[in-house]
């Protein structure tokens, strides 16, 4: 029998708030590779063409697993059941590892040093790009790593007895043990990764006027 709880729709409204909605170019696996069997999405050489496929995979997977994760978080004040927010602590979970692992793949890409037809950086450098600054590359690595080894930390007493041995999802913030995630920040840096996935991944198809049948002319 599922656990039920009180119905708060004033918390209904502070995660609303709290926890913004993600509005981004869906299903860029599929459209990249479409890209790739019409010979238009680079990188040309195989290393690089696996580096951007996985960024891709990853800054979808990324996208795809916030939002269960607000959609079942939203949920969970309205409906009352505790199994909605144990959903969404596990898709949070999700979330955290491939937004590092998509930071990781956006560095690698950016180190092989690719540009555009207009000669600048493909990927910018992390003082121009947030998602691959110092800090933002830092926050999400010890929150990933603390859920990852939870484990060590249990046995090592640093984490609170009465705490969940999984993110702490609050209507603004994520917490496991002794780090935090602003939902805004990850949200922030997820775009922002996205945004570069979606330019090696859209294929944008120009359709011209159909020949005059005579004389073949536009």
């Amino acid at each position: 029998m599922a656990m039920q709880v009180n119905i708060d729709s004033a918390l209904h409204e502070k995660i609303r708030e709290g926890m913004p909605a993600l509005d981004l170019e869906p299903a860029l696996r599929a459209k990249r590779r479409l890209g790739k069997r019409l010979g238009v999405h680079g990188p040309r050489d195989p290393k690089g063409q696996l580096i951007t496929d996985g960024l891709v995979r990853l800054a979808d997977k990324a996208a795809l697993e916030y939002l269960a994760s607000r959609s079942e978080l939203l949920e969970f004040p309205i409906a009352g059941y505790l199994d909605r927010y144990h959903r969404a602590q596990d898709h949070f979970e999700s979330f955290v590892q491939c937004l590092h692992r998509a930071m990781n793949y956006l560095n690698r890409l950016r180190s092989l040093g690719y540009r555009t037809a207009d000669g600048s950086p493909l990927v910018s450098r992390h003082k121009d790009l947030e998602a691959l600054s110092p800090s933002a590359m830092k926050t999400v690595r010890e929150f990933r790593d603390s859920l990852e080894h939870l484990d060590k930390d249990i046995l090592g007493g640093l984490i609170d007895p009465l705490d969940d041995v999984g993110p702490k999802l609050g209507t603004h913030i994520a917490s496991i043990g002794r780090f935090e995630l602003c939902y805004k920040d990850a949200v922030r840096w997820c775009e922002q990764i996205h945004e570069i996935a979606a330019r090696l991944s859209v294929v944008q198809l120009t359709v011209g006027p159909v020949p005059d049948a005579k004389t073949g002319d536009a």
